[in-house]
């Protein structure tokens, strides 16, 4: 099964200010992180071509889910082009291929995510992005 996702966002920074601040794992943190309390977001990330972006997040260490990236495309400031493994806490999971872009709209940034994704496990095929809704806002 095949599921295209698309998100935008227009945020108060420029391209370069968002790329790094996405990149990094202070701002993964914010995109994957929660206010509620004892929540887990761990990301290391090695950015360069067939570099690999792990981050764990989740309600507490027995509830991780798992985003396993390798980047396949790095335009810094515009592009990230990615292919992933997500893994959910009951270990169904699903392969994606990640494209963010970060376009200049007169200081501000424009910043779109593009998924297409093969879900394995049943849980899986309506539930993309079930698991980190704030990080479809935040920025």
């Amino acid at each position: 099964m095949s599921l295209d996702v698309a998100l935008s966002r227009l945020i108060d920074a420029t391209p370069v200010q968002v790329f790094d601040a996405f990149t990094d794992p202070g701002g993964q943190e914010a995109f994957y992180g929660r206010d509620d309390s004892g929540w887990i977001v761990e990301s290391e990330c090695d950015l360069r071509v067939g570099g690999v972006w792990t981050v764990r997040f989740g309600p507490s260490r027995r509830e991780l889910y798992r985003h396993r990236d390798v980047f396949e495309v790095i335009e810094r400031p515009r592009r990230l082009a990615l292919a992933s493994t997500e893994t959910r806490v009951d270990a169904s999971s699903f392969h994606t291929k990640l494209e963010f872009t970060f376009e200049d709209r007169d200081g501000q940034t424009l910043r779109r995510a593009a998924r297409r994704a093969r879900a394995r496990g049943p849980r899986c095929r309506g539930s993309v992005g079930e698991a980190h809704p704030d990080a479809q806002g935040a920025g």
